[in-house]
């Protein structure tokens, strides 16, 4: 399992599950038969006529349960302010912990198509044994 504060080292090469792998795998070879092309998908199927969008990611690192995995697509090239005012406009940092990585380029499965993945846990925990 990848640790909290790992997630910010872009050094560090993020990884899934075995078995989260296996479907992201399975997913994209299903694409490629079907669209002959994953950008061509992300485009047609994601972004849609959207220049930016922000979607929980279908196939997560191996990242602590109670952090959730989404991703922000952007036709355009990075803008994490951007990024920052349309995920605090959700997720207000007074109560959510955010993480924004962008991979480095030889580690990104998707090159072809600017993303960034976001990680966002609640600062609040709660104890529902009490």
């Amino acid at each position: 399992m990848i640790n909290w504060n790992d997630l910010n080292n872009t050094e560090l090469l993020l990884y899934r599950k075995p078995e989260i792998e296996i479907k992201y795998l399975e997913f994209k070879q299903e694409i490629l038969k079907k669209d002959n092309n994953i950008c061509e998908y992300i485009l047609d199927n994601i972004l849609k006529n959207k220049m930016i969008s922000m979607n929980i990611n279908k196939f997560p690192y191996d990242v602590n349960r109670n952090v959730i995995h989404w991703i922000i697509w952007n036709k355009r090239k990075h803008n994490i302010k951007k990024y920052r005012k349309m995920v605090y406009k959700l997720f207000n940092p007074k109560y959510y912990d955010i993480i924004f990585r962008i991979n480095k380029l030889e580690h990104q499965s998707i090159p072809e198509i600017n993303h960034c993945h976001l990680f966002i846990k609640n600062k609040i925990t709660f104890d529902y044994n009490n």
